[in-house]
């Protein structure tokens, strides 16, 4: 027998998930079923990828030699942080 969206509780996260894909939905309820589960807030990732994109700017340009200051202005930070940043990409990096 095989599960349908109908099967799972209405307004709940896994019938939204199960509208598109039951098979999935299934499978989150059995890794997760039970258990209170956080959501991280989109807004969150979206800052992340924002912040990543940033930061490879920030290594972009000063491999191009562009001053800390002038990029600390155009993005609205200040010198010591842009410094910072560029810093920290690159030792991740390495």
């Amino acid at each position: 027998m095989k599960l349908t969206k109908g099967d799972f509780i209405d307004n709940d996260l896994l019938y939204a998930i199960a509208e598109n894909n039951v098979d999935l939905a299934v499978e989150i309820a059995k890794q997760f079923g039970g258990q209170e589960v956080y959501i991280i807030k989109w807004d969150t990732i979206r800052g992340r990828i924002d912040r990543d994109i940033r930061n490879a700017y920030i290594v972009s340009q000063r491999q191009k030699l562009a001053g800390h200051k002038t990029l600390a202005k155009e993005l609205n930070l200040c010198p010591k942080y842009v410094r910072s940043i560029y810093k920290s990409t690159l030792k991740k990096s390495e």
